[in-house]
């Protein structure tokens, strides 16, 4: 066997549009997915390169007839995906301290094929996500992408949200464009699509002809992820309060706590790792984060122009309602990975693209390292206060605008 190789250095180019926002164009909600190719890349990734384009062009639409988004609205083609997620990493990077203060959240989309849906990202985003899955049908079917998928997992993939049932979010690891804003810069992120089993996953055997006849024939499939991003990108730069729900993150928690419970037993490591001080720190974060969601509430009953009266306090509220998800991330990052800063979700050292949740603390159980588990223990902790104290400055500026409320509807 002969093998040739090119390690030539080529200049790579990320593409970057801009629907800039009526009343708020330094916040950025933005989806991305990458347009380079191992071969032919006729599923992955142009099937989600031209899904995302048909987002953009209705969102354009829109725009042209009057329709503007409040926030700015941003679609990036990535560029070196395939080589180590160089694009979108380089441009995280160089604009970190920017992006930390003006982007709300990054929607990936890339590749799809005909099949079932999935989601996983941020778990504030959990209510959000349900929300909008109840919009869209499935193509052909009189079922929302709700309820097809409530029709097929179990109840451990459920969860009660304010008296419905809401399907839960899957964590992200890596393999994707949205590592550098999860893992790196703490904003929050979501990827979800339609997949199926192809077996032509980087091969030259993803090309058109698949993708047209196996794929997703007449793109219907396509269609319908092309709605719902819509959807997702307009509700978000619409929103007057970003629709973020910090208690569906903290339940989540402990539940990954309850995992780590379990992997204490495993390795008799119950007397030499306490999770108590984490435990405690959530059920205080998740105490928060309810307040929060009753102040939240209140508020999106607000009438247009009681909202009107409030703009700049709901501002306020709603850069701490950014700002709180950066709150998980640790600066000296995971042990030996300094780069992987987020406390809640990373893939795992060994596990390539799966993810590891409350990373630092799992990893020292699993390697029975009692030192680490104990180091790591502290700063999940550290990062769930970090959290809290901004979601109880948000609660009271939460309080002073229903507060407000109440004194005008008594005059």
């Amino acid at each position: 066997m002969k093998l040739k190789f090119d390690w030539s250095v080529r200049p790579i180019v990320n593409v970057i549009g801009y629907l800039r926002g009526s009343e708020e164009p330094d916040k950025i909600i933005m989806t991305g997915g990458h347009r380079d190719a191992w071969t032919f890349g006729g599923r992955d990734p142009i099937s989600g390169t031209v899904s995302l384009l048909e987002s953009a062009r209705v969102i354009a639409d829109l725009a042209q007839k009057g329709f503007w988004p409040k926030r700015t609205i941003a679609f990036a083609s990535w560029d070196g995906e395939e080589y180590g997620l160089i694009g979108s990493t380089e441009y995280g990077e160089e604009f970190a301290e920017k992006l930390q203060g003006e982007m709300v959240v990054y929607l990936n989309r890339e590749s799809y094929t005909a099949g079932n849906f999935s989601a996983g990202g941020s778990h504030s985003l959990q209510p959000f996500i349900n929300e909008i899955m109840r919009e869209v049908n499935l193509p052909g079917d009189s079922l929302t992408i709700y309820e097809s998928v409530i029709k097929r997992v179990d109840e451990t993939k459920l969860v009660t949200h304010r008296g419905r049932k809401d399907v839960r979010l899957g964590a992200l690891g890596s393999g994707s464009d949205y590592a550098v804003f999860m893992n790196y810069l703490g904003i929050p992120a979501i990827n979800f699509g339609f997949s199926a089993s192809n077996g032509i996953y980087h091969s030259r055997y993803d090309s058109h002809w698949f993708f047209t006849t196996h794929g997703d024939p007449g793109f219907v499939y396509g269609e319908k992820q092309a709605e719902l991003v819509a959807i997702f990108l307009l509700r978000m730069a619409n929103a007057d309060v970003l629709p973020f729900t910090y208690s569906s993150t903290t339940e989540t928690i402990d539940r990954y706590l309850d995992e780590l419970d379990e992997e204490l037993k495993k390795r008799d490591l119950n007397e030499s790792i306490h999770l108590a001080e984490i435990k405690a720190a959530n059920a205080e974060l998740h105490a928060t984060a309810t307040v929060l969601d009753g102040e939240l509430r209140r508020i999106s009953e607000m009438s247009a122009a009681e909202i009107d009266r409030q703009v700049d306090p709901i501002k306020r509220l709603n850069n701490l309602l950014l700002k709180a998800e950066q709150g998980f991330l640790y600066q000296d990052g995971l042990p030996g990975r300094p780069w992987y800063r987020h406390q809640i979700y990373a893939p795992g050292f060994y596990t390539g693209y799966g993810v590891k949740t409350l990373p630092g603390v799992r990893e020292a159980i699993e390697k029975k390292d009692v030192r680490e588990a104990e180091q790591m223990s502290k700063v999940l902790t550290e990062t769930l206060d970090q959290v809290r104290q901004t979601l109880l400055d948000a609660v009271v500026v939460a309080a002073a605008i229903t507060k407000s409320r109440s004194k005008h509807t008594q005059k």
